[in-house]
């Protein structure tokens, strides 16, 4: 793309005599302008509007490889730490929320403290700055290798699931539900029973399934011999 630009010089001229007046008038500015082209782009301005944006498409695209291949963090080898200055920002990591415990001070004062365990903290996907927000790249981090979905007990009656841990979001929000889309599934039953399950060809259900692990409120939690 071409851009113009301009330039003014100003230069001082000769004075001049009068013959009329017999007298020297003042020095006068002549000025003049220089206009010049230049180019914004390193390649030849003369192509066609189809070889241009094929030149543009093709250059964005060798950015966008070598950048996959030089600068993900999950391909290349651990990146030397830097130090860190006024204004850096590092990627943040996940804890797990453990409780509170008061302190003391040296003075006396109580405090309330959160205690937060790091556990297996690690990168699981590199996310570019086309994917993430347009303008900077991100890090998907993980804090701990367990299942993350695991269901204590099923009410059928109701459809109500209770699921192990604290799931986001605000009360009456909506949540999705699915089958795992692992090939190697914990358990064997090709289609187990949830509150959505069809209950025609394989009778009815009672209306409690409860997972072997848990304590029954109902049953006695002492037997005497």
């Amino acid at each position: 793309m071409a851009a113009w630009s301009c330039r003014v010089l100003l230069q001082r001229g000769a004075r001049l005599v009068s013959l009329r007046a017999a007298s020297e008038s003042p020095a006068q500015l002549v000025g003049y302008g220089v206009r010049t082209v230049k180019t914004t782009t390193w390649f030849e301005e003369h192509l066609t509007e189809d070889n241009q944006e094929y030149m543009r498409k093709s250059m964005a695209e060798e950015y966008r490889r070598q950048t996959a291949e030089k600068l993900n963090p999950l391909k290349d080898e651990p990146w030397q730490r830097h130090e860190w200055t006024e204004g850096s920002r590092r990627v943040g990591l996940v804890a797990l929320k453990l409780g509170m415990a008061p302190i003391w001070t040296t003075t006396g004062e109580r405090h309330v403290v959160t205690m937060l365990q790091v556990q297996d903290c690690h990168v699981i996907k590199h996310l570019t700055k086309e994917e993430h927000d347009g303008h900077t790249a991100a890090l998907l981090v993980g804090g701990k290798n367990v299942s993350p979905f695991h269901i204590w007990r099923v009410n059928t009656k109701y459809n109500v699931l209770y699921v192990h841990g604290s799931v986001p979001g605000h009360r009456n929000c909506l949540l999705k539900v699915r089958d795992t889309i692992l090939p190697t599934k914990s358990s064997t039953l090709v289609n187990p029973p949830f509150p959505t399950y069809f209950t025609e060809e394989e009778g009815d259900l009672a209306e409690d399934l409860y997972d072997d692990e848990l304590f029954i409120h109902t049953d006695p939690s002492l037997t005497l011999t």
